[in-house]
């Protein structure tokens, strides 16, 4: 078998939002290709013409896609896909009950928008410890910590400069203004800032999984094409076990 990994996310912090995309580019029902117009679907078998199936998939929606393998956390599934279960597998959550297993720090950024706002919400001038903010935005601590740190080096610089009349130093990109009690103090961030933070920082790409495509070599492909019904069937389930074995 010939296996090609693509990454599965979005660049915009929308993890949410990237995983119903997946779920409907699985379905036959994502943006039609350049060039292809939507409007005319193709004629596939099993399929109303009126579906407007159009994405990469399409062809093999006579086949619903079944589960494989287990989660690092105990999750084993079995069966068909159910779309929506498998938009909570991405989201990193438990498929039938939506118990959120995966956490939101680093990459996987599965925090929902709105536990991130309700977090936020408290007095402007309230001050939160950098773990505390973490958690609000469902991000990792040293993430703060080096957003921090950056942003107090670049205020430095720019009172120097203010000082000697020279034209200011731009803040580092995602700016955090902190302050600490001491240069080994823990930091500290009111709420006010950390919601400016939150609106203004640069979205880290976000992965809600991986895309791993198996093709068939050449020779196998063409012995399926000239092979009678029951030899098709037993190729197709060799090509079905060798799936399962690369999954696990």
């Amino acid at each position: 078998m010939i296996v090609s990994v693509t990454t599965l996310g979005a660049a915009d912090g929308d993890a949410a939002g990237a995983a119903t995309k997946v779920v409907k580019y699985l379905e036959g029902r994502g943006p039609a290709d350049q060039g292809r117009d939507p409007a005319s679907p193709p004629e596939l078998p099993g399929v109303d013409p009126d579906t407007g199936i159009v994405g990469y998939y399409a062809d093999s929606m006579a086949q619903p896609g079944i589960w494989m393998g287990e989660g690092f956390t105990g999750v084993r599934m079995d069966g068909l896909v159910d779309p929506a279960h498998l938009h909570r597998v991405l989201l990193g959550q438990d498929p039938l009950s939506g118990e959120q297993l995966v956490g939101a720090a680093g990459s996987a950024q599965r925090a929902h928008a709105e536990t991130v706002s309700a977090a936020l919400n408290g007095p402007d001038d309230e001050l939160l410890s950098l773990s505390e903010a973490a958690k609000a935005l469902g991000v990792g601590g040293t993430y703060l910590r080096q957003r921090a740190a950056a942003t107090d080096k670049a205020r430095t610089l720019q009172a120097r400069q203010a000082a000697a009349g020279d034209e200011l130093c731009p803040l580092p990109a995602s700016y955090l203004d902190a302050t600490r009690n001491s240069p080994r103090g823990h930091w500290k961030v009111t709420r006010a800032e950390l919601r400016r933070f939150a609106a203004e920082r640069e979205k880290p790409n976000v992965v809600v999984g991986y895309d791993l495509t198996f093709s068939a070599p050449k020779s196998v492909s063409i012995l399926w094409a000239t092979a009678n019904p029951a030899q098709r069937v037993a190729i197709e389930a060799a090509l079905t076990d060798s799936v399962r074995v690369g999954v696990a």
